[in-house]
């Protein structure tokens, strides 16, 4: 997971475990280097077990959390109001890189899952998907957009296609990798 700020990435994936491994050597190297504050969005998994499974990996859970380096919270909150309106993010990206800007860090990388807006909010995704990148390129941001696989393959083809061109990198996680 090597990016730029200001880039916006698809990450597609069929198993969670090889994910969280992936996503959890980045957020150790991000946060040990005291560069970056990483906001994860989950929807799969419950923020209790991302926090265990973090700290199962070395990362000092607490630590970060105090000091506001890593923000762990519920894909929805991110997304939508109390009343379920979306709202999309930038109003929590401008909050974190002001912290950010305290903090003196770089920036802010958010590993946002995606499965929120399915199967009944798919307007909502797109609409998401297609506004953000202008939204951050001149950010001290980067996004990974992670999708569980079938939930990306219930999508109609021009969908899919859209999504593909609003990202600047496309990856696929396998099984087992690391």
């Amino acid at each position: 997971m090597q990016s730029q700020f200001g880039n916006h990435n698809l990450i597609l994936f069929t198993n969670r475990d090889t994910l969280k491994n992936i996503c959890s050597k980045y957020c150790k190297t991000a946060l040990d280097s005291s560069s970056e504050i990483v906001l994860i969005l989950t929807y799969y998994e419950t923020v209790k077990d991302w926090l265990i499974f973090l700290k199962d990996n070395g990362i000092c859970v607490e630590k970060y959390k105090n000091d506001g380096s890593l923000v762990v919270i519920e894909s929805r909150k991110g997304f939508f109001s109390l009343l379920n309106d979306f709202i999309g993010i930038m109003i929590m990206i401008r909050m974190l890189l002001r912290r950010a800007n305290k903090l003196s860090k770089q920036g802010l990388t958010i590993i946002s899952d995606m499965g929120v807006f399915f199967p009944n909010r798919i307007e909502d995704l797109i609409k998401h998907e297609t506004e953000i990148s202008t939204s951050i390129q001149d950010l001290k941001v980067k996004i990974y957009c992670v999708y569980n696989k079938l939930d990306f393959e219930s999508l109609r083809e021009e969908q899919k296609q859209l999504l593909d061109s609003n990202h600047n990198e496309v990856l696929s996680v396998q099984e087992g990798e690391k």
